[in-house]
């Protein structure tokens, strides 16, 4: 007599990656109908708080991203960051599905290219005490969803 799985094996997880390509896919079309008044907006509000929040926190080291495909642009806060003194780290995909790593970013320092072909920096590897990242969107949970790559 056979007996059938009490679950469905799904190797690699596609379903779920599926479904999460789908989601990004959906959300990217939302923000790319967002009015260009309405993302000046959004873009001097999240500086401006991610300034107040760094103000009180005075965090010495501070992951930031390079922005791509629609994100906020934060690279005016990274110059604030360095002429104040502080660290900026950037995260660098080290292998898919594994945690980022953070490397320094110096002014005018070289990049290369991360496993994902992304823009990172070639310093040494440092955790931020602060991080700051772009997100399409995040469940109840709080999880985030991002590009994906």
């Amino acid at each position: 007599m056979a007996r059938t799985a009490p679950y469905v094996i799904d190797p690699g997880n596609r379903g779920a990656q599926a479904q999460k390509n789908a989601y990004r896919q959906a959300f990217k079309v939302q923000r790319r109908s967002i009015p260009p008044d309405l993302q000046s907006t959004t873009r001097w509000k999240t500086l401006n708080h991610l300034r107040a929040v760094l103000a009180v926190n005075r965090a010495e080291t501070v992951g930031l991203y390079l922005p791509r495909g629609g994100e906020i642009d934060v690279t005016p806060l990274l110059h604030e960051l360095w002429e104040q003194g502080r660290t900026v780290a950037l995260p660098r995909v080290v292998y898919r599905g594994f945690p980022l790593a953070f490397n320094v970013h110096e002014p005018h320092g070289a990049l290369e290219r991360d496993a994902l072909g992304l823009p990172c920096a070639t310093g040494p590897e440092i955790l931020p005490a602060f991080l700051a990242l772009p997100m399409l969107a995040y469940n109840r949970q709080g999880y985030r969803l991002g590009s994906g790559g």
